[in-house]
């Protein structure tokens, strides 16, 4: 598949093929890689109150993307990336635009299915396995060290995989215990620039609100 942009390796690693959907805080980590592109690409910029606002004019060339300029240019005022992450991804809804775009590369396919055989409710069978097994390897590559040089996306991959508690799709816990010295020499900002950080940081705050905001919820319900 090609080309193809980090948001599109946040969605392949987020996506788990025997659910037919994302899982876990994977909808934030595709908008958080949205953000980090866009900074990369010099669409966005931060104000002195380190809030994000548009920088040039024009489309991107990738409709996820440019769904965020829209609505980033749409709002009333100017938000900090850790508020702003999660206003994309409910809003401009990267993730749908991108498994529509896997759908058009022959990678899915829309499947209907009935929760208790009343309700239905649409899934992705996968079609084609491999750019999403080459995303994982790619990762496993990286953290076990056969890949030295760590270039910025494969970085940012990794930080917003950790971010949104992801990279047990990779390797489980107890070897990622063991992988942390080399995790933390990639997600602290080694290989990272200050914008792509912000974007890093701001999946980790979007993740942990919504963290909380669902233990909340279950503590309320069960009382």
């Amino acid at each position: 598949m090609d080309p193809i942009t980090l948001s599109h390796r946040v969605a392949l690693l987020g996506f788990d093929p025997k659910k037919g959907r994302l899982i876990g805080y994977s909808k934030i980590a595709i908008a958080g890689a949205c953000l980090a592109e866009l900074f990369l690409l010099e669409r966005l910029k931060l104000d002195r109150k380190g809030r994000v606002e548009i920088r040039g004019k024009g489309r991107t060339g990738q409709s996820h993307l440019d769904a965020c300029l829209d609505v980033i240019g749409k709002g009333k005022r100017a938000l900090p990336a850790s508020r702003l992450v999660s206003h994309l991804a409910y809003r401009a809804k990267p993730d749908r635009i991108l498994f529509q775009e896997f759908e058009d590369r022959g990678l899915v396919r829309p499947e209907k299915r009935r929760f208790l055989g009343l309700f239905p409710y649409q899934v992705w069978s996968e079609r084609k396995a491999e750019p999403r097994l080459q995303v994982l390897q790619s990762i496993r590559d990286c953290l076990y060290g056969s890949t030295k040089e760590v270039d910025t996306e494969t970085s940012l991959l990794i930080s917003l995989a950790k971010g949104a508690q992801l990279l047990t799709r990779v390797v489980d816990r107890k070897e990622l215990k063991k992988l942390k010295p080399r995790l933390e020499s990639i997600t602290q900002g080694e290989f990272l620039g200050k914008a792509a950080q912000e974007a890093v940081q701001a999946i980790q705050t979007a993740a942990m609100v919504a963290s909380i905001t669902s233990a909340t919820v279950a503590t309320t319900a069960t009382h």
